[in-house]
């Protein structure tokens, strides 16, 4: 969301659209604005400061950003997206890099606090790469450097690979970033060449590239060494599913993600956990099976047994004292083991579950049990959510879908909420994105969408268009927030889709 100024005066809208919101009545625009109401509260309202003409205004929808075009910074024209995936931090992130023929940004706000540089009268070449004579410029995170004594570099063969990794018919490089800031001028960047070679193969993952059988950490100004690691051993385990944390292992060598970088484990230790402790996770990946996995407190452990109990919120009196476990359960050819988010693991003797039906512990019976997603799992056709709650009944787990946060459905009906989908076919079924891969609230099947208990039938999805997260526009029809407006009878200034 843009956080604009408190100027102007606060106006009572009839739709709010992103960051807008609009008075239909008066033809007014406002700016969302959070402002302070009170010693310790905060409101949010829309201030209309004469800038934005009802009449005359745009609104444009770009890479998942609805802006009035007051406030675009870019020309509608030439703009668009260079950069549109960060391989970095152990997770693959959508952070853009925007541009037009004149400049580059990291941001498309007009009034937004951004980073943005001058084009210097570099031409766009392919993805975030720029050319001006012999000369390469590269364009990241709204600012623009142009690559020291890039003329050693072949242009008729230069291809970029991914973020700051490219090639030509000589070998591979990386750019290695300056620190420091240049006025008037771009920032210059050096290079490096990685491997000699004539011939390159590539493959992108989220956490590496592996280059000609080399693998290779995506973080700006590392050394660009390649991982001691083995691609064809090559295992990957999550650590944490929440803010990236990744290892990499080939049975010899480990690499744990720390912050934004991959470091070295010898075989004694690593930074953050003995080696050990994740040996039995690695000595039979095979057969690794993810059984629950969750940040919330969803089971208890019995040391003394090294049991671990599922359900635990139907747990009597006797369990109370027993301490919770936040992380995942696996399964393996060699037994049950629980992993937290640090990748402390340990063996687990027995993993015992509540059979609802005669309220009594049993041992988890495998061929009863499926997990479906994050802490979702079925058992002997009970659907179980968040801290063991029965979701429905009377299931068969291999129809569950869970879409999104809020959905969950099988072949016939949505099992958590009240919504209408009799006739509809809900395999089809899925989240509406906009073109970067950002989510909506929106479900789309193959003639019908949903957003929370609406329900659009008999309509092309070729002609739904995202807005915003909450709002698409379907003909002559607008849908915001759950409710339908028919366009020919709003005033609304026009909406133009730029991607």
């Amino acid at each position: 969301m843009m956080i604009f100024s408190q100027n102007g005066n606060p106006i009572a809208v009839d739709l709010e659209l992103g960051d807008y919101g609009i008075s239909l009545e008066d033809q007014k625009i406002g700016r969302g604005i959070e402002y302070p109401c009170g010693e310790l509260a905060s409101c949010y309202g829309y201030f209309d400061d004469g800038t934005i003409n009802y009449k005359t205004t745009k609104f444009y929808v770009f890479d998942g950003n609805l802006v009035c075009s007051e406030d675009f910074k870019f020309n509608p024209e030439t703009v668009q997206v260079l950069q549109s995936e960060d391989y970095r931090f152990g997770t693959r992130k959508y952070i853009p890099t925007y541009a037009d023929n004149q400049m580059v940004s990291d941001n498309v706000y007009k009034y937004s606090h951004s980073r943005q540089s001058s084009l210097y009268g570099f031409k766009w070449y392919k993805k975030q790469f720029y050319i001006k004579g012999n000369q390469i410029g590269f364009a990241n995170s709204g600012e623009f450097h142009v690559l020291e004594n890039s003329s050693r570099i072949d242009l008729n063969t230069f291809t970029p690979i991914v973020n700051n990794f490219f090639y030509d018919k000589n070998g591979v490089y990386a750019i290695t970033f300056a620190v420091g800031i240049e006025e008037n001028k771009p920032l210059s960047v050096s290079f490096k060449k990685i491997q000699n070679t004539k011939k390159v193969t590539f493959e992108i993952k989220p956490d590496y590239v592996i280059i000609n059988d080399s693998i290779y950490d995506y973080e700006e100004g590392y050394k660009f060494k390649p991982l001691q690691l083995d691609r064809t051993k090559l295992h990957r385990i999550i650590k944490n599913d929440y803010d990236g944390g990744v290892i990499l292992f080939d049975g010899k060598n480990v690499y744990d993600r720390q912050l934004s970088h991959y470091s070295f484990g010898k075989k004694d230790c690593l930074e953050s956990y003995q080696l050990d402790d994740i040996q039995c996770l690695v000595s039979d990946l095979t057969s690794l099976e993810l059984l629950l996995d969750t940040y919330y407190s969803e089971y208890r452990y019995d040391e003394k047994l090294s049991t671990i109990y599922l359900n635990s919120d139907f747990l009597n009196e006797d369990f109370r004292d027993l301490p919770w476990l936040d992380g995942k359960i696996y399964h393996s050819s060699n037994g049950f083991y629980f992993t937290d988010f640090e990748m402390e693991s340990f063996l687990v003797k027995n993993v015992k579950i509540l059979d609802i039906n005669t309220e009594k512990y049993e041992d988890l019976d495998l061929s009863e049990y499926k997990h479906i997603k994050d802490y979702y799992y079925c058992y002997k056709g009970v659907l179980y959510g968040n801290r063991s709650k029965v979701i429905a009944k009377n299931v068969n787990p291999n129809t569950i879908r869970i879409i999104g946060n809020d959905y969950i459905f099988n072949d016939k009906r949505c099992l958590n909420q009240e919504i209408d989908v009799k006739g509809l076919n809900l395999k089809s079924l899925k989240i509406l994105k906009f073109k970067n891969g950002k989510k909506s609230d929106f479900l789309i099947g193959d003639n019908f969408l949903i957003y929370e208990d609406l329900v659009l039938r008999n309509i092309n999805p070729e002609d739904v268009k995202l807005i915003t997260e909450q709002a698409v526009k379907i003909k002559n029809k607008l849908i915001v927030d759950g409710i339908a407006y028919n366009l020919n009878e709003l005033s609304l200034p026009e909406i133009i889709f730029l991607d």
